[in-house]
């Protein structure tokens, strides 16, 4: 039979190649005749063949070592049994787009190719066609290309998903950031768009299209074992540069490999076994090829045209060979093989070898084809329980199993709950946002000398990073406090900035507030789980009392740590694990192991009282609410004229204003979440109870100011800062608020209605309620609002602080009512200018 071909092919591979054992000239002879008869009408077949005779078709330098890892072995058997089953079934229409891979690269360049994701690139590319038309595109300092819609100017940075700043402020990218040509084109990529695998990847290989993750897998293992093929003849390099549309900078071969040790590694996550397992299950897809041929009148193209086409395609390679291996007892076909090889090899040194019985180190003897050890982890327990049907029988082990990689992470948390408590002591009221997204952890561990200290919170930050990549795929889907996409940050190291770090319920603090709540919410579930599955099965022997700890008191007893101990407990009740030839039948004593899990890790441990210490940025004070809350626990009252002119003789510089204005922002969070006596003094407060530097070493405060005239402080204080600013005419924003939409400039005839009225009213006051209105209410209204008018506006804002203009009367009457408050900032900054004129004329 011509079937037997292939095992010739298999046979030439390990003897002449792996073992490189020449045969007889008689032999060969005999054997060339038989390929050439036998593969007559299967030219591609016969030149393998041929070359496999000779030693002289494989050219990759993987397919022809004798030593090297066993995964590497296993993937070179997976290779040539994949090359000699196509080249036998190469007049199958639907192994057309293989064989053309194999044989002729070049033809596939502007065809969809099998499994490629080029779908996800086309709907990106569609999606930013028209921003990217007034945009720009640029490159973190890795490579990685981001888009600046609008006018393309950097006004905002942010972090890649490498980790690395992006992005920039005042219209200047972030250093080795750099500005990318790129032509967006809204047809989708054909060809093979795969960039460099990456090997510590834990998202598993999907489709773009209806195929499962296990089919996906395989066909793409097929498409580059062809691929890789391919590569190692050198008639085909040309053909395969136009292929590849991504760069690479290794060879060819050593591309397709990389990918084939990443899909394989995928393969094994999908289907929760071993590495050979996995080989196992691919060559049995390959068996099923060589079995079944489809019927005549269903034809495939050879090329895919259309997205269409390869849909087509893959869901019926899909229904063809791979669902009828994978949905039909598995488990009995891998069994079945396992011990018709143990039949053929027992009592043969070749079993001896397999099964370790022999401490022969000749590699050629070791048909790692076929070389099995089960290996026993979480993901094999997990497919055995699901398999026996033992989910019932034994809840609070699956339960366990199901949640062991979040558990896993709870181990992490006291010193990610240190952290965040670090972070809020240090920054609560006191760090703008701006300053907090300019500044990464590796630049607060620089400013810390003591080096004991520093160490410590570099461990913290190791803690949260290893919980962040556990869990981090999970974040988006918690209920309670999900991550949106564009606050989730890839990884956590040195180089994030703060603002990912710092403890919030919005922007990027979610990461870290949710990552916590999610770990505590994992823990608190699974105790009382655990707790209530063993009250309905009235094992009150193991049950423990209710206990609780607040998060802030947590430590390693408290939580579920097993990482170090639980591979040793499953080895420990598993019974004949390394069966000789029998490698499936691995049996767990699943009684004792769930007793012995529950009186490890589970018995005793309490709740978690959950308390997230939450950090309010400056710009965040700026609120009608926080400043309410000031008003209602510290009631303030106007400073005096005599004390405002004497803090306005004194003339101060920039710098003193602004560092005094930033102390009262943060006297002002502290006043809005606390109590204290009104009449103190503002100084004493900052260096008592906030232990800050003094107010008064930056400015001459007099000794009247309390703590019941820090709102009209700041006022008179930021107001003078916005003068300085508007003086010097090259900050765009006198108020320091980069809201474009509250900058829109006034018309001529409103500048002149201003001029009419301004002398009606006490400039110095008005300067100071339009500064808190638009501090507090302005900046923060929605888009559609900023079109309302300051006058109608105004109005229930001064009602609700019990403020008045002076003279209020004619306020409403008088001021233009045209203003609206998209044009707040320059309105003010006209108001300053016109003051300013005034006092020239005097």
């Amino acid at each position: 039979m011509r079937g037997n071909t292939v095992h010739l092919f298999l046979a030439l591979y390990v003897r002449v190649t792996l073992q490189q054992q020449q045969l007889s000239k008689p032999i060969s002879e005999e054997f060339q005749k038989y390929i050439e008869r036998s593969t007559e009408d299967l030219p591609l077949m016969k030149t393998i063949g041929i070359g496999l005779l000779s030693n002289t078709a494989l050219p990759p330098t993987q397919l022809q070592s004798r030593k090297g890892h066993s995964v590497d072995k296993l993937l070179a058997a997976m290779v040539m049994h994949t090359i000699a089953v196509f080249a036998f079934k190469s007049r199958l229409s639907i192994l057309q787009p293989f064989i053309h891979l194999m044989d002729r690269p070049g033809t596939m360049k502007d065809a969809y190719l099998p499994t490629m994701p080029q779908e996800t690139l086309s709907a990106v590319k569609k999606a930013t066609a028209d921003k990217a038309a007034e945009g720009r595109f640029c490159e973190c300092p890795n490579g990685h290309i981001y888009l600046i819609t609008e006018c393309g100017g950097a006004v905002t940075s942010g972090l890649c998903h490498c980790g690395k700043i992006i992005g920039g402020t005042n219209y200047h990218l972030a250093p080795q950031n750099k500005e990318v040509a790129i032509r967006v084109s809204t047809t989708p990529t054909t060809g093979y768009i795969l960039g460099k695998p990456s090997c510590s990847q834990s998202a598993t290989v999907m489709s773009d299209q209806t195929l499962s993750p296990i089919s996906c897998t395989i066909i793409r293992l097929l498409l580059h074992s062809v691929l890789f093929w391919a590569s190692g003849n050198k008639e085909l390099m040309k053909e395969l540069q136009d292929l590849l549309k991504a760069r690479i900078k290794i060879r060819p071969s050593e591309f397709f490999w990389n990918h084939l040790k990443h899909d394989i590694e995928q393969f094994r996550k999908v289907t929760h076994r071993g590495v050979d397992d996995s080989a196992l299950i691919v060559h049995l897809v390959l068996h099923k090829i060589m079995q079944l041929a489809p019927k005549e009148e269903e034809s495939h193209p050879g090329i895919l045209h259309t997205m269409d086409d390869r849909d087509r395609w893959e869901r019926r390679f899909e229904a063809l060979y791979i669902n009828p291996v994978i949905q039909e007892d598995l488990d009995g076909k891998i069994t079945a093989v396992s011990e018709a090889i143990s039949a053929d090899l027992k009592g043969s040194i070749l079993f001896d070898v397999v099964n370790e019985k022999d401490e022969s180190d000749e590699p050629s003897m070791t048909p790692h084809l076929w070389s099995y050890r089960p290996k026993i982890t979480v993901e094999h327990l997990t497919h055995y329980l699901d398999q026996g049907n033992y989910k019932k029988q034994y809840p609070i082990l699956h339960a366990f199993l199901k949640q062991e990689a979040s558990l896993k992470a709870t181990k992490y948390l006291p010193e990610i709950v240190r952290l965040q408590q670090y972070l809020y002591n240090k920054y609560n009221y006191r760090m703008d946002l701006k300053e907090a997204e300019a500044t990464t952890f590796e630049d607060l561990l620089n400013s810390i000398t003591e080096k004991t200290l520093r160490e410590e919170y570099s461990h913290m930050l190791v803690s949260l990073k290893r919980a962040w990549s556990l869990v981090r795929e999970k974040l988006p889907h918690h209920s309670r406090l999900c991550v949106a996409k564009e606050n989730m940050v890839s990884e956590i190291s040195e180089n994030t900035t703060l603002d990912y770090l710092i403890p919030t319920t919005s922007g990027h603090g979610v990461c870290t507030t949710s990552l916590v709540d999610f770990l505590v919410l994992t823990h608190n579930e699974f105790i009382n789980g655990c707790r209530t599955l063993l009250i309905d099965k009235g094992s009150t022997l193991l049950l423990w009392g209710e206990l609780e700890v607040p998060i802030d008191h947590i430590n390693a007893c408290h939580l579920i740590d097993c990482e170090q101990q639980l591979e040793s407990i499953l080895l420990f009740h598993c019974d004949n694990p390394l069966g000789a030839g029998h490698g499936q039948r691995v049996q767990y004593s699943l009684h004792t192991l769930e007793r012995h899990i529950l009186r490890q890790f589970i018995a005793g441990k309490p709740l978690i009282l959950l308390e997230i210490p939450q950090v309010i940025y400056q710009e965040d004070i700026y609120t009608n609410l926080m400043f309410a809350k000031v008003r209602q626990k510290i009631p303030q009252v106007p400073l005096d004229m005599e004390t405002k002119e004497k803090i306005i003789r004194n003339e101060l510089p920039f710098r003193q204003l602004k560092t005094a204005v930033g102390v009262l922002v943060v006297v002002l969070g502290f006043l809005s979440s606390g109590s204290a006596n009104p009449k103190d003094s503002i100084s004493c407060y900052v260096q008592d109870v906030l232990m800050m530097k003094r107010l008064d070493e930056n400015i001459q405060l007099p000794a009247e100011c309390a703590l019941e005239h820090t709102i009209s402080l700041w006022k008179v204080l930021s107001v003078e800062m916005g003068k300085l600013l508007v003086r010097r005419k090259e900050f765009k924003s006198p108020l320091d608020i980069e809201r474009q939409e509250i900058h829109q400039e006034l018309r001529e005839e409103q500048r002149q209605q201003l001029d009419s009225v301004l002398g009606h009213f006490d400039l110095e006051h008005l300067l100071e309620i339009l500064l808190e209105f638009i501090h507090t209410h302005v900046k923060h209204f929605p888009l559609e609002q900023l079109q309302w008018t300051i006058v109608e506006t105004i109005e229930p804002f001064l009602d609700d602080q019990n403020l008045q203009v002076t003279p209020a009367a004619d306020f409403c009457k008088e001021f233009p009512e045209s203003i609206t408050l998209s044009q707040s900032v320059p309105t003010w900054t006209h108001i300053v200018q016109f003051q300013d004129k005034l006092r020239e004329q005097k």
